[in-house]
């Protein structure tokens, strides 16, 4: 799980984890390929997946590693077929929860915080495969991520989830002018969680359910 601030450069890396899985040429794990998984923008389609997935996804892989790029009639990007076989169906949060049951996965990754229904059919589709996941955000909503992930894996008590936490800062090609205009308009507040990449329910300590008992 990467918890990262705005520009940090988590498309990006989510995009290059994808590539790897998919393509059997991962440098930490043995993957079996041809292969099938998710990549799932929190955004509509045109602007996760049309405007920002994809030319990332051609930024981090060689000309010859897509094979092809699957459209609906409608114009759609729907799917990533890659020159080993492999399968990357391309999904949006706009979509209806139902779309997201029934699959059966050997991976998914997610950009940006998006409801939980999601992550847990996601989740279903993994179990035959016993595969695995990843999830790049700035965590500026959705605070059942912040509950049920950040702070398990943040406490050590997570065993499978693996937290990265980094800043706007870690991408070097960003101009510090560009930067200094961008984060002067922010309050303190919103630099913790939009530069620094601190989860937005730590700023404004939101609870998914409110007990007076415990929530003091």
């Amino acid at each position: 799980f990467m918890c990262i601030g705005n520009q940090g450069g988590k498309t990006l890396a989510l995009c290059v984890e994808t590539a790897r899985y998919a393509l059997g040429e991962h440098p930490h794990k043995k993957i079996r390929t041809p292969n099938v998984g998710v990549l799932v923008s929190a955004q509509g389609f045109q602007e996760g997946i049309v405007k920002n997935i994809l030319p990332k996804m051609e930024m981090a892989v060689g000309s010859q590693d897509i094979r092809a790029i699957r459209r609906n009639s409608q114009g759609i990007p729907t799917s990533i077929i890659w020159r080993s076989g492999s399968t990357t169906y391309l999904m949006s949060a706009e979509q209806d929860d139902k779309a997201f049951e029934g699959i059966t996965l050997d991976y998914f990754a997610i950009d940006e915080p998006l409801r939980r229904a999601i992550y847990v059919a996601l989740a279903r589709g993994l179990m035959k495969s016993d595969g695995h996941w990843w999830w790049a955000a700035t965590l500026l909503d959705e605070p059942w991520i912040f509950e049920e992930i950040y702070i398990p894996c943040k406490e050590g008590k997570s065993k499978s989830i693996e937290l990265f936490e980094g800043t706007t800062d870690d991408n070097t090609y960003l101009s510090e002018e560009g930067k200094a205009e961008y984060f002067g308009i922010l309050s303190e507040d919103e630099i913790k969680i939009r530069k620094e990449g601190k989860p937005a329910a730590m700023q404004g300590r939101v609870f998914k359910s409110y007990d007076p008992l415990k929530n003091r």
